[in-house]
């Protein structure tokens, strides 16, 4: 659990305590639920807003690790390409 704090209770019981977590707006979270709320948007399940931002987090940190492992981005690597595929066609060599 990275955003919790896990307390042991004085009665010897195990309590789980929320953390702030320094990257999250609470604010902003709120808003985002009341928002979907107040659409009759779903928050979780297929198709849910849990789903939706999940997977732009999670394709937003691939992105980001892509771009560090290789040295340039995705559209650095498409530039790179069409830049590669005018010469070849300048030299007369088919792609």
């Amino acid at each position: 659990m990275t955003s919790e704090n896990i307390a042991e209770a004085e009665t010897g019981s195990v309590a789980v305590q929320s953390a702030p977590s320094a990257g999250v707006d609470g604010k902003f979270i709120e808003e985002l639920v009341s928002r979907s709320q107040a659409d009759g948007l779903q928050l979780t399940g297929e198709g849910g807003r849990l789903q939706q931002l999940t997977k732009r987090l999670l394709e937003s940190a691939l992105d980001g690790e892509i771009t560090d492992h290789l040295g340039y981005d995705r559209q650095e690597r498409r530039q790179l390409a069409q830049r590669q595929a005018v010469e070849d066609r300048a030299d007369g060599r088919r792609p």
